[in-house]
């Protein structure tokens, strides 16, 4: 992808810092060891990366020749041959040339080709014999002789993660010859994901970040920060930022997104961190009338880009001739507007670091009301609902006091974050004990993210969030 090389050296910064949360594929841990750039040949079986479950290595080499295909399923559809295209830019990249891709009826047997795809693929399954194939979801059988090469996914996405592998193997023959190994691997979480920022920028870069780093290092999620995307919502007494994503960047995104198995998960920052909300309102009055100041403390100022972070999601306002709140006139349209625009399976909903004015501790009522609110509205639309799992757990005592927190849903999923090196995370026991599915949060430290990766894994949480807070 000649377009991106710009960002080769960005992406190596951003390889080191995701590397340890891709790795709770299979966690490992390790102190003052170097970790390769997605684009740099491993040098030894256990460079692997994400490290494969089980790996067995041979003496021989699979060669690739001119008459080497790369085989699907007769019935193969335009998302099974991602993982072919994936090959073939491996290869393109290393050769300078692609194989062909046919369907199995197309040749006369596995003999001198790659095969790739999950069961409905006869010749692969008859190449594989008695061989136990990986059952769990998005894992897959990765088998190389000096006869032929297989890649047989439990799935799509198993399949697609097996060719990344394999990708690795071809940069170690420089794109000749490929060491014989039997793979097995599959994903200690189901959900392995990235938190990014959008903007009107970054597009490129996270093109090129799916591509050289996500899909090859098996992220299969996409946190998507959103509010301040270029909504239609509240126009035109309110009015987004401008540096904001286009809902255009935000199609690219997503075609790219799909093309590499990566789910993306709006994230639309609501109650707590509502800087965005004041500071499209066009009215400086409405500003500090639906600003949360119990003691009057609020803090308008465009000029100097100064606005009260929380609101109040009661008060009403009268905005076109109409009486509404915040949430009928604004919130609830944009994630309307998000939920049309990204269909996802989840939205989050953040309401993190919920304080008013000088820390003001938050209504806790208020709080867990509007939640339920805000989650209702999202089922409502066959969306689950997310928020960030901070205030829950920091004022757990008072929250399980009040008779409003039975009432929130059982089917939203909470997300503690936590960025300190410690190695013990009772919060998400504490919210599994309660119902609650559970993905976990890191940032940059490197022991938070194995010891957090591995408190998940042992609680039986969703899986991992790695949020980077830039773009």
């Amino acid at each position: 992808m000649p377009a991106c090389r710009p960002f080769a050296g960005r992406l190596g910064a951003v390889a080191l810092l995701l590397f340890l949360p891709a790795a709770a594929w299979s966690p490992v841990f390790g102190a003052g060891g170097s970790v390769p750039d997605a684009y740099v040949p491993a040098a030894a079986s256990g460079d692997l990366l994400p490290v494969p479950k089980e790996v067995a290595f041979g003496k021989g080499a699979f060669a690739l020749s001119e008459a080497t295909r790369i085989v699907v399923a007769d019935g193969a559809t335009d998302e099974d041959l991602y993982a072919a295209r994936e090959l073939n830019e491996e290869i393109r990249t290393l050769v300078g040339t692609v194989l062909p891709v046919v369907r199995e009826r197309e040749v006369s047997g596995p003999g001198g080709h790659i095969l790739i795809g999950e069961a409905d693929h006869t010749l692969l399954r008859r190449a594989l014999g008695g061989e136990v194939l990986v059952s769990r979801p998005e894992g897959y059988l990765l088998r190389v002789t000096a006869s032929s090469v297989i890649v047989a996914g439990a799935d799509r996405r198993g399949t697609f993660y097996g060719a990344q592998t394999l990708r690795q193997l071809l940069r170690r023959g420089a794109g000749v010859g490929i060491p014989e190994v039997t793979i097995r691997d599959w994903p200690d979480h189901a959900v392995r994901a990235v938190h990014i920022l959008l903007d009107n920028a970054s597009d490129p870069f996270h093109v090129a970040l799916i591509d050289r780093i996500l899909a090859p290092f098996k992220f299969n999620t996409i946190i998507a920060e959103s509010e301040y995307v270029q909504w239609e919502s509240g126009r035109p007494w309110w009015t987004p930022d401008p540096r904001g994503a286009t809902k255009a960047q935000i199609q690219r995104l997503l075609e790219v997104a799909r093309e590499h198995h990566i789910q993306v998960i709006p994230l639309v920052a609501t109650l707590g961190h509502s800087e965005w909300v004041f500071a499209g309102l066009r009215d400086e009055a409405l500003c500090r009338r639906l600003a949360y100041s119990p003691r009057g403390e609020v803090s308008c100022d465009r000029a100097r880009g100064v606005f009260p972070a929380v609101y109040d999601p009661t008060k009403q306002f009268t905005v076109e001739g109409r009486t509404a709140t915040l949430n009928d006139a604004l919130i609830l349209p944009v994630l309307r507007e998000a939920v049309d625009l990204f269909r996802p399976q989840f939205l989050h909903l953040g309401h993190d670091e919920v304080r008013g004015p000088s820390g003001l501790r938050y209504d806790m009522a208020l709080y867990l009301q509007d939640v339920i609110a805000l989650a209702g509205e999202l089922r409502a639309l066959n969306v689950r609902p997310m928020i960030w799992g901070d205030v829950l757990w920091e004022r757990r005592a008072e929250a399980t006091a009040d008779a409003r927190y039975r009432d929130l849903p059982r089917d939203l999923v909470i997300v503690p974050w936590k960025y300190e090196d410690v190695r013990e995370y009772p919060e998400v026991a504490y919210f599994r004990q309660a119902g609650f599915d559970v993905l976990g949060a890191t940032w940059y430290r490197t022991a938070n993210n194995h010891f957090f990766s591995r408190a998940a894994k042992a609680a039986g949480a969703l899986g991992m969030i790695r949020t980077t807070w830039t773009g």
